[in-house]
């Protein structure tokens, strides 16, 4: 994970303090059958390796093969990449092995509508749910309008207003 600022000395020995609270301390898992969680779940590794001041590839690979459920690793420790390459062809491998995981960062025309489909039938007056719907619909379709685009905004504006009751749309 590159940040944008430099973690001095004593910030480092501040992240890696006992009094943090637990869920910083807890290993992440990345199960094959969950694919889609494989982006989190890196950024989540990396952002370990940080606060643990891992630096070694060797070390890296190791911690991420027992972050991984038990049949993922397995497959994993027979890869090539992994035997003999770096973290960072790991990682890319991790990647390619899993092309659906790269959709989480691109965007996925089926995850935008899959959010229609879940939010469908907001009323006017559902201002949370509303609201919850924009926030969640407006990041998956820029990643879609994202140059080379995949989504229109047109066909973003339809996909926006199928979410929403009858009623609701006659207003707009």
């Amino acid at each position: 994970m590159s940040l944008p600022f430099t973690l001095g000395t004593e910030a480092q020995a501040e992240i890696k303090s006992d009094k943090l609270p637990a869920i910083s301390k807890k290993a992440p898992e990345f199960n094959k059958d969950v694919p889609n969680n494989l982006v989190p779940w890196l950024a989540q590794v990396e952002r370990h390796f940080v606060v643990a001041d891992i630096k070694k590839d060797e070390s890296k690979k190791f911690l991420a093969l027992s972050w991984m459920e038990y049949h993922t690793m397995q497959e994993w420790i027979a890869n090539d990449t992994v035997k003999t390459g770096t973290w960072a062809q790991m990682k890319e491998a991790l990647l390619k092995g899993y092309p659906e995981s790269s959709n989480h960062e691109r965007g996925s025309k089926a995850r935008l509508w899959q959010l229609v489909e879940d939010s469908s039938l907001i009323p006017r007056r559902a201002y949370q749910r509303l609201v919850a719907y924009i926030r969640a619909f407006n990041l998956e379709s820029s990643k879609l309008m994202k140059s080379p685009a995949i989504l229109s905004n047109s066909d973003a504006i339809k996909y926006f207003l199928h979410a929403l009751d009858d009623k609701f749309k006659d207003q707009i």
